[in-house]
């Protein structure tokens, strides 16, 4: 009994661990090589910081206010793989609830700021390990619509360009089907209220910052 339990314990072990063919380490679950253009879906949330200042007078601002939400979309991209090195650029875009507020300076009203849609595109270049796991890092330009809204006086949506990086896993489940998750850092940058939207005075400038974790389903073709 004893030797029949580890012949079939060696046999187990050996059945799943990765084995030596022509110098490079294979896997039982090798899906091979993940270039070509790709189209997915993706989801997550957000969490960040916002502040709403009157250009004319840095001292009446709101300072940092916490900005927190959901976001999903759609993705696509194209990847060329090398050996164990991936390369590929990326583009997204999603609707977005990303929001937050706080007493604005003087006035005793409340500054809102939201992001109502994010767009990125980016560069990415990873590395397959041992079960094709695939980390990566990720940078490139950020776009989305930054809304300020003073509730006693109006709102303004302005597009904010900015810039994004960060870092993720991809992991192919089949020859057609990852799936990933990731974080971007995400500035938009500054946009301007103009008057009279957010103030009867001057001009107010909004800032967004945001931290992105998503996951994310991708289908290769």
């Amino acid at each position: 009994m004893l030797r029949q339990g580890l012949c079939a314990l060696t046999v187990t072990v050996l059945s799943g661990a990765p084995a030596y063919a022509g110098g490079n380490l294979m896997t039982t679950n090798d899906v091979g090589d993940m270039s070509g253009f790709y189209i997915g879906i993706n989801g997550g949330g957000a969490f960040g910081t916002g502040d709403m200042t009157a250009q004319n007078n840095s001292a009446k601002t709101t300072g940092d206010y916490g900005l927190s939400g959901g976001l999903a979309g759609i993705t696509g991209g194209f990847n060329y793989q090398q050996g164990s090195w991936l390369l590929g650029v990326e583009a997204d875009g999603d609707w977005a609830d990303v929001s937050g507020s706080a007493s604005c300076p003087s006035s005793g009203a409340t500054c809102q700021t939201k992001n109502n849609w994010l767009a990125t595109g980016r560069v990415r270049v990873g590395y397959q390990t041992l079960y094709n796991i695939v980390p990566y890092i990720t940078g490139g330009v950020a776009a989305g619509g930054v809304e300020a809204n003073i509730p006693s006086f109006g709102s303004q949506t302005n597009t904010a360009v900015g810039w994004t990086a960060g870092a993720g896993l991809e992991v192919p489940l089949t020859d057609a089907i990852s799936v990933k998750a990731e974080y971007l850092y995400v500035d938009l940058g500054k946009t301007t209220c103009d008057i009279p939207n957010c103030s009867t005075s001057t001009p107010v400038d909004s800032k967004f910052h945001e931290n992105v974790v998503r996951a994310g389903v991708n289908i290769r073709f």
